[in-house]
């Protein structure tokens, strides 16, 4: 399903620093929300995402799904080339999130360099609420994926009561996973060109008239000269 910006019955929902999201929508499940919007003077994108769980809660973007050059066009189901925020809140009540990069149908490994930063984590009466910033293009030498406009895959999934285990950096398989087709960025319109065809002015009554009486004298002189 392909979704360019969308607007919902949250429009305009407000982040806890104040931030007012202005796209949303739910993520092929009503226990996923996702909250967004992307100033353009500082090329950040600002999320919420909101999970039915205690357990980890995941978030993350592809690469562009139909990029012009086919040298780097990638298979949609591989699970390849996600770029993921993980986190969530554990049982002591500590808060943790992790960056990664799928490579396939296995455990993502962890990125580096985190290019998520997240603002606010909450757990209350079952469900987690986790707000985040981004870069449209962090700058990552790892390969951060750049989020420029065109169709890319949104990817939403969680774990209803597991958390990821920090200490070692081990995954309990989701319960849970969805996706959109979506567009975060509208490709600019283009300039619609206007057809010019060059046309000789047209020619009034007097030119004409004055083209006449040229000719005649033209032809006057030619008889002149040559019967004389």
């Amino acid at each position: 399903m392909f979704l360019p910006l969308i607007c919902s019955l949250w429009l305009f929902a407000t982040s806890s620093s104040g931030i007012e999201y202005s796209n949303n929508l739910l993520c092929k499940d009503e226990n996923y929300e996702v909250h967004w919007r992307f100033e353009n003077n500082t090329e950040t994108f600002y999320f919420k995402v909101r999970a039915k769980a205690t357990g980890w809660i995941g978030f993350g973007v592809s690469r562009l799904l139909w990029p012009e050059n086919e040298t780097l066009r990638w298979n949609m189901y591989s699970m390849r080339h996600y770029d993921v925020l993980v986190g969530g809140v554990d049982d002591s009540g500590k808060k943790y999130y992790k960056d990664f990069m799928t490579n396939g149908h296995v455990a993502p490994k962890e990125d580096g360099h985190a290019d998520w930063n997240v603002s606010n984590i909450i757990e209350s009466n079952g469900t987690t609420t986790m707000e985040f910033s981004r870069k449209k293009d962090t700058g990552d030498a790892n390969g951060d994926n750049v989020i420029e406009p065109g169709l890319r895959r949104m990817v939403c999934a969680y774990h209803d009561t597991v958390d990821y285990n920090i200490s070692m950096s081990k995954f309990t398989k989701h319960t849970w996973n969805g996706y959109e087709d979506i567009e975060f960025i509208e490709k600019p319109k283009e300039k619609a060109v206007l057809a010019y065809r060059a046309t000789e002015p047209p020619t009034t009554g007097a030119s004409t008239l004055a083209v006449s009486i040229v000719g005649h004298l033209l032809l006057i002189v030619i008889a002149v000269i040559f019967f004389y």
